[in-house]
């Protein structure tokens, strides 16, 4: 029995977590990661991530029924900066401390007996889930891509996994009420049908 298209099978997904994070720029340079996002049921996919989803469950102490999506992302920051450098005197002692700061991260150092650096880092990652097609007839595939504004960030690594919904099925059993005529008379009628759909919601 051929299944729905939305789900895939383990070899499937498996396929997907070998997949590599592919890079590209887009016009403001920033750097994308992108990779296919695997779509399934949540058994399925639980067969191929097993230590992402339960690490995520223990965490948030949720059943694996409660999972409905799970994104995990991987961010490198590096880079080079030159900070303010100035002297100071402490107990005619004569030390340095340092200071730098841009849009995405702010840095404060005393070098001392005791030195200490305090540092804050400031960004936002974009993750955006989207479907297409190879070519005109292909299969669509889902894709999950995700950058930073922070412009020294790299998308290391990226996994987003989805749980399947069941399609709407346009048969179906259900009760029936209604009005019957027995010969003689119109009365009440209950009992099963067979039922269509002809609009989905």
């Amino acid at each position: 029995m051929k299944q729905p298209d939305i789900r895939y099978n383990t070899e499937r997904i498996t396929e997907i977590r070998q997949d590599s994070v592919k890079h590209w720029m887009d016009k403001q340079g920033r750097e994308h990661g992108q990779v296919r996002l695997a779509e399934a049921d949540i058994a399925s996919l639980r067969a191929v991530y097993r230590g992402e989803m339960d690490s995520v469950m223990a965490a948030l102490k949720i059943q694996q029924k409660q999972i409905q999506a799970l994104t995990v992302l991987g961010v490198t920051t590096a880079g080079r900066i030159r900070p303010e450098v100035e002297d100071f005197k402490i107990a005619d002692r004569t030390y340095k401390k340092f200071h730098y700061g841009d849009p995405y991260l702010e840095l404060d150092g005393i070098l001392t007996d005791t030195p200490f650096i305090s540092y804050k880092i400031f960004d936002s990652l974009i993750v955006t889930t989207y479907s297409k097609r190879k070519w005109f007839l292909g299969r669509k595939e889902i894709f999950l891509d995700a950058y930073s504004r922070n412009p020294a960030a790299h998308i290391s690594g990226l996994i987003g996994l989805k749980v399947a919904t069941e399609k709407p099925k346009r048969f179906g059993v259900g009760p029936y009420f209604g009005y019957g005529f027995n010969g003689q008379a119109w009365q009440p009628s209950i009992g099963l049908a067979l039922q269509y759909s002809l609009i989905k919601f």
